[in-house]
């Protein structure tokens, strides 16, 4: 009864309405651009504005990974691969390197997708991570997609309709394509990796409650969809992005002071 109360029409959760519009909003503002900048100065002037807009839907792409927002899978599909043209960021591919490369290994350096750790143990500086992140990532999605058949071939289907997409726009307009869809799911990509230096660096424990940092602010979470409560999601991840605030202060006489709030190093 109480999973149906917070249930609305498609949306699988309420909290969703304002992610959920997010994107329809972000995505037909960004093809709007694309069909009517009819210059280069305007296409880029488009894509400024859109850009933190765009870059914002990437912590909604990774609450989707975990807890989907729609009802109908198929609508889930879609949804999922206008998410990617907005973002860089392909759920399908995320539930792959993140859920189950990610979480599943986080406190071992030698299994973790996202690992921060060199070989010899030191930590990465933030480039460097920014880079092996993005270098790997297609890399270790198949490696952890081989044990999970299913999903790797979601992902494949859902990448060629996507990549189809983007050839649809390129063909269109290959300017604005550039200017509007392809590079900025390049850099939007990369400062989503950029945010997640942040969560583990320097954390070399084995327990869950000393293995990530915690950001608290309010703003900050308004934002990016509670993403900040990362301790809390790794405890629980299947936990819905709303709730976040909620558990975290159930647990949060077990996390070290110095753990919260971080916002960046």
């Amino acid at each position: 009864m109480e999973t149906k109360k917070k249930q609305l029409g498609i949306i699988r959760h309420r909290a969703d309405l304002r992610p959920f519009f997010w994107v329809l909003g972000v995505g037909s503002l960004q093809f709007c651009a694309f069909y009517f900048c009819d210059s280069v100065e305007s296409a880029i002037y488009s894509a400024l504005a859109l850009f933190i807009p765009q870059a914002l839907v990437g912590p909604i792409s990774h609450n989707h990974a975990h807890y989907s927002m729609l009802k109908p899978k198929w609508m889930n599909k879609v949804l999922e691969v206008l998410m990617y043209l907005e973002s860089g960021q392909m759920a399908s591919k995320f539930r792959l390197h993140h859920n189950f490369g990610h979480h599943l290994h986080y406190t071992d350096p030698k299994k973790d997708t996202s690992t921060w750790v060199r070989s010899n143990g030191s930590s990465m500086n933030r480039l460097e991570y920014i880079f092996m992140y993005f270098a790997t990532y297609t890399y270790r999605t198949v490696q952890v997609g081989k044990s999970h058949p299913a999903l790797l071939r979601q992902f494949y289907w859902q990448q060629f309709f996507a990549t189809a997409a983007i050839g649809i726009l390129v063909y269109l307009n290959p300017l604005n394509a550039l200017i509007l869809y392809l590079v900025p799911m390049l850099l939007s990509w990369l400062v989503f990796i950029n945010f997640t230096y942040d969560n583990h660096i320097d954390l070399h424990s084995k327990d869950d409650y000393e293995a990530s940092m915690t950001n608290t602010n309010p703003l900050i979470n308004f934002m990016i969809f509670n993403n900040g409560y990362h301790l809390a999601h790794h405890i629980k991840q299947g936990l819905h992005w709303s709730e976040l605030p909620e558990f975290h202060k159930s647990i949060e006489h077990r996390i070290p002071e110095h753990l919260r709030p971080v916002i960046v190093r």
